[in-house]
């Protein structure tokens, strides 16, 4: 009787204790630190499909195919940058509502500026992806729930 209360409470536990995966796209032209972020999203364990993209011209069609529930994007790449992009993004009737957060290694005032002029929901800097990246996400997707 014992061993039947305990499966039925593990199927219980199983059943109940999986999280929604969450869709994320990284939009970064740089294949070496979109490797380096998969695997330090993946060491946290986080709820999240991962979808790289980096060429910034095929983005918006990959974007409204995926319905990513998150969007991190790089501030500089080639043809269209992250300013740009996001301007896209919040003006597209369909996307404007997912989260934007920028991943930059250029976070001077003059930059959080621009982020917040494109309708930027965050902004981290790439030095301290270990600290905020993490927190900052998570708050970002439990908002998208509510």
């Amino acid at each position: 009787m014992w061993d039947n209360i305990k499966d039925i409470l593990l199927q219980t536990h199983e059943k109940y204790s999986v999280e929604k995966l969450y869709d994320l796209v990284v939009i970064d032209d740089d294949e070496r630190f979109i490797e380096v972020l998969k695997k330090k999203l993946t060491l946290q364990k986080l709820p999240i499909t991962l979808h790289c993209i980096s060429d910034s011209e095929t983005f918006l069609i990959r974007i409204k195919k995926i319905k990513p529930q998150l969007i991190i994007l790089d501030l500089q790449m080639p043809k269209l940058n992250g300013l740009d992009i996001c301007k896209i993004i919040k003006t597209d009737s369909l996307l404007q509502n997912i989260p934007v957060i920028f991943l930059t290694g250029n976070l001077t005032s003059e930059a959080i500026t621009q982020f917040v002029e494109v309708g930027a929901d965050d902004f981290i800097s790439k030095s301290k992806i270990n600290l905020e990246l993490y927190p900052r996400i998570m708050t970002h997707l439990k908002r998208q729930n509510k």
